[in-house]
């Protein structure tokens, strides 16, 4: 191979323009699309042994690609002397370049004139070692990285640094991980978020502080911080992109998000509106907001989650892991943070800010785990009540736990996807998560079960059955694709008793006859056992919040009827109770009305087999709960 090496001694000064352009010492510099022209540098401090152990190595690129007849400079930005030579530590130069030695602040080119490989390396520093590779100008660029195999990057060299031996190779990760940063983020965290890049620089030099300490658990924390704002920095991007109609950016900045939470692996809708995006760039004035907002949803589940996960830590005394959670709830909830302002406000934002933040100090703290659980508890329910608030839905107690369930329910499905193959646990950790959100789903629902009864049997016994069932195949290690089933069935379960709780759903009037007969029914019971003023609440609750419902459609096929029924029962059976008339009276006008209302349900259907619907406003269930003062539903 012939020859071509060009003396090139730059000034200091344009040396360092130079390494800044691209990126500067321990950044890969970007070479052209078609490989004309690539820079080489050495990596930082790379005249000590340890930079052969970090990702790029010794020289950055630690593999450089040339076209034929492209240029190579090799810039030396360290502040020892290098040189750039081929050939191979063990068995010497080559002849193909030799660069002699290179000071700091000088560049050379070398002009590649034939296909192939060449090893290369420092021949003050043999451990100093790269490869060059001279492609013809027309061979197939290879797929290039994205953002979110970036910021895998940079997860992975910060785990695998807390997993070295020693501190030097700690470090040197450490080290990668900041380059990885600083080239594909920091940019982006200063133009959307200074507050961002602040945060994680910080954390780059604590975990540096940690690893000289020898404290790997802080060091593991700090790389939360890094990340999951990482997250943050993505999302807004993202809004960026939506906010001027940018699809490429939007897409770009995505990825982070998709690689992070397996998207495509998941039964996301945003699947579908980014196939469609990427098809048609038109679309994302449409479809990029639904998207924000699916994103969104995530985080606002993540939030609540690790609160809970802590919990399930320190139950077990492991505040080790617990503090882990609340540290990943807090920076989870920071993409979250500004919608929360701007739905809710700033005050109620503040207030759940603080209440992530404290949950940090809590694990902190000198406490025992039990004092740590019941605060972290006060802790997660005054969040998952905040986060109800922001999403709109019924934060009633019920309605509460009716949220709680279906949110868990969601988690079970995917944690427990992720923790069982071929009825083997793959993975401890989700396996362990599904049984935590599983029994707190339970948790949840055997509190307010009594409740949920009185809206509708039929749905709270298929809830505890569908709960029971999934119980016994996580314990079994179960197929997932029968979790997946009973998930789905709990779920339309929850969806009726959230209809009946609140909102505005079509119902079908034998659910008021039903009704009905529980009411009267209980109000028999309450009155015997001397409870009048109950006995007669649920009497008016059975006529005024049910009854009046089912009055129109069978008074169009038996006014007397209908007439009747409303007499005995606003009437007589209200008169009776307030007189104070034996039991057995009661009980006999009772049971006469009952006889009457199984009438009534036969003869309607002949008006209504059609299509009768009622519109149900919520009455059955917030009567239900107002006179039921003496029960209390536990917060979650």
């Amino acid at each position: 191979m012939s020859k071509t090496l060009n003396l090139k001694a730059k000034s200091s000064l344009m040396l360092l323009l130079l390494a800044i352009g691209v990126g500067f010492v321990g950044i890969m510099p970007q070479s052209f699309a078609d490989h004309s022209e690539v820079l080489v540098v050495p990596t930082q401090g790379s005249g000590a042994p340890g930079c052969e152990e970090v990702q790029y190595g010794c020289y950055i690129p630690g593999t450089a690609t040339v076209d034929l007849g492209g240029v190579v400079i090799f810039s030396n930005t360290d502040s020892a002397a290098h040189t750039f030579s081929a050939g191979t530590a063990d068995d010497g130069p080559t002849g193909e370049f030799d660069t002699s030695m290179v000071m700091a602040g000088q560049s050379y080119e070398w002009t590649a004139d034939v296909v192939g490989e060449i090893d290369y390396f420092c021949m003050v520093h043999p451990w100093m070692t790269g490869l060059l590779v001279v492609e013809e100008a027309a061979a197939e660029e290879p797929e290039p990285t994205s953002l979110g195999d970036d910021w895998s990057a940079i997860k992975k060299s910060l785990s695998n640094g807390e997993k070295s031996d020693n501190i030097d190779d700690a470090l040197a990760y450490v080290k990668d991980a900041r380059s990885t940063y600083n080239n594909s983020f920091k940019h982006a965290a200063i133009d959307v978020d200074v507050e961002s890049n602040t945060l994680i620089e910080t954390a780059f030099d604590d975990v540096e502080d940690n690893h000289n300490s020898g404290d790997t658990g802080m060091a593991k924390l700090n790389r939360q911080v890094i990340d999951k704002t990482i997250y943050k920095i993505a999302f807004m991007k993202m809004e960026n992109a939506v906010d001027s109609n940018d699809s490429a950016n939007f897409i770009k900045w995505y990825s982070v998000l998709e690689k992070k939470f397996k998207v495509p692996t998941k039964d996301y809708e945003s699947n579908g509106w980014i196939a469609e995006l990427k098809s048609d760039s038109s679309v994302l004035d449409s479809n990029g907001s639904a998207i924000l907002n699916e994103m969104l949803t995530i985080f606002e589940l993540k939030t609540v989650e690790e609160l809970e996960e802590a919990v399930a830590a320190l139950a077990e005394g492991d505040v080790s892991s617990a503090k882990k959670f609340t540290y990943e709830g807090l920076y989870y909830y920071r993409t979250l943070h500004p919608s929360i302002e701007a739905t809710l406000g700033t005050d109620s934002a503040s207030e759940l800010l603080h209440e992530m933040e404290e949950a940090i100090e809590i694990t902190m703290g000198n406490s025992t785990p039990s004092e740590m659980k019941s605060e972290i508890e006060h802790i997660a329910a005054e969040v998952e009540l905040l986060i109800r608030e922001y999403q709109g839905g019924d934060t009633s107690d019920v309605g509460l736990a009716l949220s709680g369930i279906k949110d868990r329910l969601h988690l079970v499905e995917e944690e427990y996807e992720e923790a069982v193959a071929d009825g083997q646990i793959v993975d401890q950790g989700e396996y362990d998560e599904t049984v935590v959100f599983l029994t707190k789903a339970t948790s949840i629902f055997e509190s307010v079960k009594p409740s949920l009864m009185e809206l509708s049997e039929s749905d709270t016994n298929s809830l505890a059955d569908n709960l029971s069932e999934m119980d016994s195949i996580v314990s079994s290690i179960g197929k997932t694709s029968e979790i997946s089933i009973l998930v789905g069935k709990s779920l339309n379960n929850v969806a009726s008793l959230q209809n009946f709780s609140g909102g505005a759903v079509e119902v079908d009037i034998f659910q008021y006859f039903d009704e009905i007969e529980r009411l009267l029914n209980e109000a028999k019971t309450q009155y015997r056992d001397g409870n009048t003023q109950l006995a007669f609440d649920l009497v008016s609750e059975a006529y005024l919040d049910n009854y009046e419902f089912v009055e129109g459609p069978l008074g169009e096929v038996d006014h007397d009827l209908m007439e009747k029924i409303e007499h005995d029962m606003r009437e007589e059976l209200r008169s009776m109770i307030k007189s104070n008339v034996s039991a057995d009276e009661v009980d006999a006008q009772i049971d006469g009305i009952l006889i009457d209302l199984a009438a009534a349900k036969q003869v309607v259907p002949e008006f209504g087999t059609i299509a009768i619907m009622i519109l149900v406003t919520a009455i059955i269930g917030s009567v239900l709960f107002a006179r039921k003062s003496n029960l209390a539903f536990p917060r979650i």
